[in-house]
């Protein structure tokens, strides 16, 4: 049985795309297309990555490295081999909902990280960061 599947398509190579994929364990994890989709490879079948996808899961790959992507779930994790192995990266709240990494800067030198309750937001890379709290925001889950 398969569930939910994130996408994300690398800026710096459009036929690298990961896929985060929700399923039994032996199946679950990172997978990659180096040609466009055309083939899968599953990279990593690490649990803490799909820890909690029946929650959420998210994918991101850095808009300047094609070999980093980030698997957002409880923890945040990050990887610099093409999805591969994956680092627990330090973060504010467990709850990772979602990413953006600003891509005027090289190496995801500045992003926000927006958590329950709050956002971390990195200026000169991680882990240097602050939390914000004065800013609104939210997110909408749609129960069916």
């Amino acid at each position: 049985m398969m569930g939910k599947i994130d996408l994300s398509v690398s800026a710096v190579n459009p036929r690298r795309i990961f896929a985060l994929v929700e399923a039994e364990k032996e199946v679950a994890g990172m997978y990659t297309s180096d040609d466009a989709g055309a083939t899968w490879k599953l990279l990593s079948n690490d649990p803490n990555i799909t820890s909690r996808s029946w929650y959420y899961m998210e994918v991101f790959t850095d808009p300047n490295n094609e070999e980093v992507v980030y698997a957002l779930n409880a923890p945040m994790m990050k990887s610099i081999d093409g999805g591969k192995t994956f680092e627990s990266m330090r973060v504010i709240h467990g709850d990772c909902h979602g990413f953006w990494i600003n891509v005027k800067y090289r190496e995801a030198d500045r992003y926000v990280q927006p958590a329950c309750r709050r956002r971390a937001q990195s200026e000169n890379r991680p882990p240097a960061r602050s939390s914000v709290f004065n800013v609104m925001h939210s997110f909408f889950l749609l129960i069916q």
